[in-house]
């Protein structure tokens, strides 16, 4: 069996970031959170990000995808705030 040994760079760190890498961390800043800024919104997604109370439902989507079913949830669900978590840069720029 091989050994197969896993590295992983953060956005800020990527030898060559694709235009979507740099669009993370560069545009849409009040919608787009990078793995650094994520972490200063722990347990506090409501009030600092959202600015709604406390008891405000949160929504997660698991891989945005193409976005179109975040849209549409976003669409129908105006009551709700929701965060979308993606691996991939091209899909959470696109939605």
């Amino acid at each position: 069996m091989q050994n197969v040994s896993l590295r992983i760079s953060r956005t800020r760190q990527l030898p060559s970031p694709n235009k979507y890498a740099v669009a993370l961390l560069n545009e849409n800043l009040n919608f787009n959170y990078d793995e650094e800024r994520v972490s200063q919104f722990k347990g506090k997604w409501r009030e600092e990000a959202f600015a709604l109370p406390q008891n405000a439902p949160v929504d997660l989507e698991i891989g945005v995808g193409n976005g179109f079913h975040l849209a549409h949830y976003l669409e129908t669900k105006k009551d709700r705030a929701i965060v979308g978590l993606e691996l991939k840069y091209k899909p959470l720029i696109q939605t």
